[in-house]
């Protein structure tokens, strides 16, 4: 097996783990878990582009742009399409996984056996995510086990310390949750 063909096996494998691990665990509260997946997506990404593409990306071709202008286009184009595929790569990684996750916690809330719990607000916090700042509401939640805290995306600003949610959370996966409503 040639070194290109080892490079491409292991940026899949980065990928494929990355996604994976993002798919089944990415429903947590744990910063650790969604940094390392998204890690090993960009890894598995440079990788494996990079494995594909290295040569023609490292390549040092003085191509003069006053004297083969169309030999000029062809290289940046080519180049700007790898950049490009690496970008679209990793954000349609992320996003395919993110979609794919949510719908395997509401499929598992709404087919495996769940409990309700009362939930309460403990905090506001800011989080620093990739479209800058944004506001989560930390809520904590007692199952007939253990207790729960997670985060919820506060997108306009609904929540405040201390209100109360009665939640509907499953008894095999109690960190899978989902708001029914406000209490009062």
């Amino acid at each position: 097996m040639t070194l290109k063909t080892k490079g491409i096996f292991l940026g899949l494998f980065c990928l494929l783990f990355g996604g994976l691990l993002f798919y089944f665990q990415g429903y947590k509260d744990n910063s650790y878990i969604k940094y390392l997946s998204l890690g090993l997506v960009y890894l598995g990404w440079i990788i494996f582009l990079g494995s594909l593409f290295g040569t023609i990306l490292l390549t040092d071709k003085k191509i003069r742009f006053v004297n083969h202008k169309f030999l000029w286009f062809k290289d940046k184009t080519i180049k700007l399409l790898i950049y490009a595929s690496f970008g679209i790569g990793i954000v349609g990684t992320m996003e395919f996984t993110s979609k794919f996750g949510t719908n395997r916690v509401n499929q598992i809330l709404q087919t495996e056996p769940t409990e309700n719990a009362i939930g309460t607000i403990i905090k506001i916090d800011s989080r620093n995510t990739r479209g800058g700042p944004k506001l989560w509401a930390i809520i904590e939640y007692q199952t007939k086990k253990v207790k729960v805290t997670q985060a919820v995306y506060d997108y306009n600003e609904k929540y405040s310390v201390g209100q109360k949610y009665l939640l509907r959370y499953s008894i095999n996966n109690p960190q899978m949750f989902k708001i029914v409503e406000r209490q009062k």
